[in-house]
């Protein structure tokens, strides 16, 4: 006879039974499991003892099998509130939202004071984007259960999802003041916190929930927010921790790829972001993460299917990648307008308001130019000359920081610019929109958008009545609340106006703003590991940009082009191995390729240009401010023109600078061009003097005329504006001056 057997015989089913539900209401879950199954085998169709088991089932996690158990108890007996809101936990638990929020309307239906049925019906509502219904339901549960501190965390749930986000905090808060020790409203205020930018108040309630509760999502929070802080060791130790206590919780290792990424361990980066993608194909986003990891340590092998995969997920209307990494693959413009759009519907606002009125014509413009990269960084460097430049009769000038303070020389340099400086960054979307409206702000500039520290949001809420996409991002941001996109007639020619969401503004000659103020230091070739004899080809870009179809040029130059070697840019050891290893399979000495460290000063990085001979750029995304630093340093560049903006920049600034002779229509013709300066140095010569001379002529670095004409490309903006006519592609006017 068995243990079961035994303990049948010895008290019969209706004392096991007894002692079933005496043990569960005991917490002793262990024994009370024990007699289940005793009185199971003597008794299958026990209606009570069914949804016993199937409740301590649900209890330990086993979901499938607690909603097969309590289904067969309630189909023997339907009528049983209690066992119904356990069925639609287990359900809710399998994200069986619909079927759950039935099972919680039957128990509700039956036993209409049985609160925690409203709350658990509340909480699979919102997962149904029924979060208004969800709120009378959670409100019924605190009627009937003051005290209820889940009851407030789910309502809290319900207004964030309406984004409002004021009433969701006071809810997370009454949670926590009925229960100091309920984990879940501390990690749900925290999240709430994050999103609205508050960091520090986010980070201590994220804290407080990890002592009360170790948990994987609030651990994978924690690392968001240390990415989101730039702390990316700490994020990976949070990324770490989550996927110890849940070794398949995808969203934590995608995460941590971000910022293994971020701090150039790109080996584990990739490593974590395929561990991502097993675990979870369809993952929003993780397919451009790959991307970019596979492309930034030039890894080929398999890229080009990648490419192809997200590029499909994308035509299919699903959000594989942010916006940037396809813009480093031969993607086309109506592409990355849709990619941008996919994007922009994960973070809509509920109702964004409408455009507003904006200041009197008879006052100075007013123009804020909004960035995350007022320090160091290329588009400050592009900007600082275009800002001090600007007409003070006719333009007010507001740069609005998205970051925290910062100290260099640039960034004192940018501040005593502009007319007044404000920082954002510890503001919500909500409240920095609002700040700037207060402004009266005529034309607001987005100079980041999809790139790192972007916060399309405030615009999103409308600053001011015109919004213009410009310099940071070279693409369209896919939005109906940016009006204009500020390009030239060769990144982004006219018939391509329905893949841009913006209108398309040209510039006359090249869009982005240079200087002639910038010092170039003097060097040696020696300094920099360079041989003093030799030609060198040189592209210091992102090693993003890099490509198997562009390094195979390389490399036949190099075998073609005796003692001549290929400078490029040490991006990360990763990077450095496999082009090394590219380089010797196609039966190059690695040793041809030498890696350029970083530099600190700009002066340094522009006097080693002058080291080299001539700079070949990448396709499809071109070098953009280093192909300016290239030409203002006198070092030729030679380019191929792209498909889309991002590859047809330097095509832009070279006849900007009046070397289109420089821009080539093919890779083969690239290739062609290439050796042909490399083998003739009396061209070469010619070359590098007409660089001397135009550079100083030519419109790319004359700040003053760039300026005027953007000047006057704002004018007309306004005067569209003012005249109640929608926005509408043009061309700028040429202000030459003296």
């Amino acid at each position: 006879m068995t243990q079961h057997a035994q303990q049948v015989a010895a008290g019969g089913v209706g004392a096991l039974v007894t002692e079933a539900v005496d043990f569960y209401r005991a917490g002793k879950l262990e024994e009370a499991e024990q007699r289940c199954v005793a009185v199971l085998e003597a008794e299958e169709n026990n209606v009570r003892i069914l949804a016993l088991f199937g409740t301590l089932h649900a209890m330990r996690g086993s979901c499938e099998e607690a909603v097969r158990l309590i289904g067969r108890s309630l189909t023997l007996e339907p009528r049983q509130p209690f066992a119904l809101n356990t069925m639609g936990n287990a359900l809710r638990a399998l994200k069986r939202h619909q079927e759950a929020a039935s099972a919680y309307e039957k128990a509700i239906t039956l036993k209409p004071t049985l609160a925690a049925a409203y709350s658990s019906l509340g909480r699979s509502l919102v997962e149904l984007d029924r979060a208004q219904e969800a709120i009378a339901h959670f409100d019924r549960a605190i009627a009937l259960e003051p005290n209820d501190a889940e009851a407030f965390t789910g309502k809290g749930n319900a207004l964030r999802r309406l984004q409002r986000f004021d009433e969701a905090l006071s809810n997370y808060d009454q949670a926590i003041q009925i229960n100091p020790d309920f984990a879940e409203a501390h990690t749900k205020r925290g999240s709430l916190l994050f999103a609205l930018n508050r960091l520090n108040e986010a980070g201590d309630s994220y804290d407080k929930s990890i002592a009360l509760r170790p948990d994987p999502d609030t651990y994978k929070q924690c690392g968001d927010l240390c990415a989101r802080l730039r702390r990316f060791d700490a994020a990976v130790s949070f990324y770490d921790n989550a996927i110890m206590l849940r070794a398949d919780f995808a969203a934590a290792h995608h995460r941590r790829a971000y910022a293994l990424r971020s701090i150039a361990r790109h080996d584990e980066a990739l490593e974590s972001i395929e561990r991502a993608i097993e675990l979870d194909p369809n993952m929003p986003f993780a397919a451009g993460e790959r991307l970019i990891i596979k492309m930034g340590m030039c890894h080929w092998k398999g890229l080009s299917e990648n490419v192809s995969d997200a590029f499909s997920a994308i035509e299919r209307g699903f959000n594989a990648t942010l916006p940037f990494p396809i813009l480093g693959a031969y993607s086309s413009p109506a592409l990355q307008r849709k990619c941008a759009e996919l994007n922009n519907a994960t973070h809509r606002v509920a109702t964004p308001p409408v455009r507003p009125v904006g200041g009197r014509a008879s006052e100075r413009l007013r123009v804020a130019y909004v960035s995350a990269d007022f320090h160091v960084h290329p588009v400050a460097r592009h900007l600082v000359g275009l800002i001090e430049t600007h007409d003070p009769a006719r333009f007010e000038t507001i740069g609005v920081c998205l970051t925290g303070e910062a100290t260099s020389d640039l960034r004192a340099r940018l501040k005593g610019a502009f007319d007044k400086f404000v920082l954002v960054d510890g503001m919500s979307d909500d409240e920095a929109a609002a700040m700037l409206r207060e402004m009266d702000i005529h034309i607001a500039v987005d100079l980041t958008t999809f790139t790192r520290g972007g916060r399309p949001g405030i615009f999103e809420r409308r600053i001011a009545p015109i919004q213009v996409n410009y310099l940071g991002y070279p693409g369209t941001t896919g939005s109906a609340f940016m009006d204009y996109i500020i390009g030239d007639a060769t990144v982004i020619p006219m018939d391509e106006q329905p893949a841009y969401a913006e209108k398309i503004v040209h510039m006359p000659h090249s869009y982005l703003p240079n200087g002639r103020s910038q010092i170039v230091a003097e060097t040696s070739r020696e300094a920099h590991g360079l041989p003093e004899t030799g030609f060198v080809f040189c592209s210091l870009n992102n090693s993003f940009k890099i490509t198997a179809e562009v390094f195979d040029i390389w490399m036949r130059l190099l075998a073609t082009v005796d003692n001549s070697v290929l400078w490029l840019t040490h991006g990360n050891a990763a990077m450095v191995r496999n082009l090394d290893a590219e380089a010797k399979a196609r039966g190059i000495d690695p040793r041809r390729i030498v890696f350029a460290t970083r530099v600190p000063k700009s002066e340094d990085h522009l006097g080693r240009l002058r080291m080299a001979d001539l700079f070949l750029d990448t396709l499809p995304y071109n070098a953009h401010s280093t192909a300016c630093e290239a030409l203002w340093a006198g070092l030729p560049v030679l380019t191929c023109i792209g498909q889309s903006f991002p590859g047809r920049v330097a095509a832009s600034v070279l006849r900007a600078v009046g070397l289109p002779e420089m821009v080539t229509r093919s890779l083969a013709e690239y290739e062609a061009r290439a050796l042909e300066v490399a083998r003739d140095p009396a061209a070469h010569a010619a070359l590098k003097e007409k660089l001397s001379r135009n550079r100083k002529t030519q419109p790319l670095f004359d700040t003053v005329r760039y300026t005027r004409n953007l000047e006057a490309a704002y004018a007309r903006m306004w005067e569209c504006f003012q005249n109640d006519r929608p926005p509408i592609p043009f061309a700028a006017d040429d202000v030459k001056t003296a």
